[in-house]
């Protein structure tokens, strides 16, 4: 195998558009994905499945791949959390920044972070590990968002905001300025939070109201 590999876990959605951007991008030369539920040797868009999860550290010993990056979807935050944690002190993650993303000078990113295009970036932000953050995403000043977290399309965090572990905040959600949103915590589309999130669970609507 070549140099300037991916290894991508996981080659559902979520896979095929992670390779089909650091491809596009020019972030990667190659892709390889690792899936428990498709077979060996299967080709998804182009791109072969060469094992499952337990094959990931044999194949990053063996140079068939540089870094690596979990594309392992939002309803499953806690197992990403699981694999993340169980490989990050073996391998080298990968993190990839779509080149029409704005990232300000001062932010800071972690390992195995993807984000889409056109998203914002501002200053003082720190995006911690294994973060998705989806198209059209702005996260404004000094706001944080913690390991494992999923941020859908056209999400607006806004500035000196806490975004907690394994959070999923729907699409077109809105958060405003100084909120804490604690771990393990959803919000539908469209949401618009204007106080702190505290209870875990799903909440929805303007202002958001816990709904289970």
């Amino acid at each position: 195998m070549n140099k300037n590999t991916l290894g991508i876990i996981g080659a559902g959605d979520l896979g095929q558009q992670i390779a089909h951007y650091a491809i596009s991008d020019g972030h990667y030369e190659h892709i390889v994905f690792f899936d428990d539920f498709i077979s060996k040797d299967t080709i998804v868009k182009k791109y072969k499945v060469i094992g499952n999860i337990n094959d990931v550290l044999n194949s990053y010993k063996s140079n068939v791949f540089d870094k690596a990056i979990i594309a392992v979807g939002y309803k499953h935050l806690k197992f990403r959390e699981k694999v993340f944690e169980n490989l990050a002190e073996h391998i080298e993650f990968a993190t990839i920044v779509h080149s029409s993303t704005y990232v300000d000078q001062s932010s800071k990113i972690g390992k195995g972070v993807f984000i889409y295009p056109n998203c914002v970036i501002d200053s003082n932000v720190v995006i911690k590990n294994d973060v998705v953050i989806n198209i059209s995403t702005s996260i404004c000043h000094d706001s944080i968002i913690n390991d494992h977290t999923f941020l859908s399309p056209c999400i607006i965090i806004s500035g000196f905001c806490n975004i907690g572990k394994r959070c999923n905040l729907g699409v077109g959600t809105t958060v405003i300025d100084s909120i804490n949103i604690n771990d393990d915590i959803q919000t539908g589309g469209a949401t618009v939070v204007v106080n702190n999130l505290s209870k875990k669970g799903l909440y929805f609507g303007n202002p958001a109201r816990f709904i289970k």
